[in-house]
């Protein structure tokens, strides 16, 4: 695995749009001197790298936490669920998923349970207004 890289604004790659917060190997993004001189990705600390890695992610879920939904093409945000949350590996994995749902204002230091039940319950609230 190369370089993390932090996305700053929503970036389409090969169809799939990945909004703030997501964390993207330099090996999928076309282009990265640019979208880094225009700041539009920074690169991730080398901690947060091997903790929240998007290959790590998505090996231990099955697919990429991070990933937006397009509003332009009709999808719908999938959320994940509270089994799916238990198993981000750590405290900063549930807070970087929270952020890329639109989420924030989470405290890393929160016990683990706490940050999830603030995520669901934000999901639940997003799911009644959407309906």
């Amino acid at each position: 695995m190369g370089d993390s890289y932090i996305a700053k604004v929503k970036i389409r790659i090969d169809g799939v749009v990945y909004g703030p917060g997501s964390v993207l190997d330099e090996s999928i993004i076309p282009d990265l001197e640019y979208l880094v001189q225009k700041g539009f990705v920074v690169p991730a600390p080398a901690a947060r790298q091997k903790e929240t890695g998007p290959a790590e992610m998505e090996e231990s879920l099955g697919f990429h936490p991070m990933e937006f939904a397009d509003e332009d093409d009709g999808r719908k945000l999938e959320f994940l669920t509270e089994d799916k949350l238990k198993k981000l590996g750590s405290k900063a994995a549930i807070v970087e998923y929270a952020e890329s749902i639109g989420l924030s204002g989470l405290n890393v230091n929160e016990h683990k349970t706490e940050l999830i039940d603030q995520v669901l319950a934000y999901i639940d609230e997003v799911l009644k207004n959407d309906v």
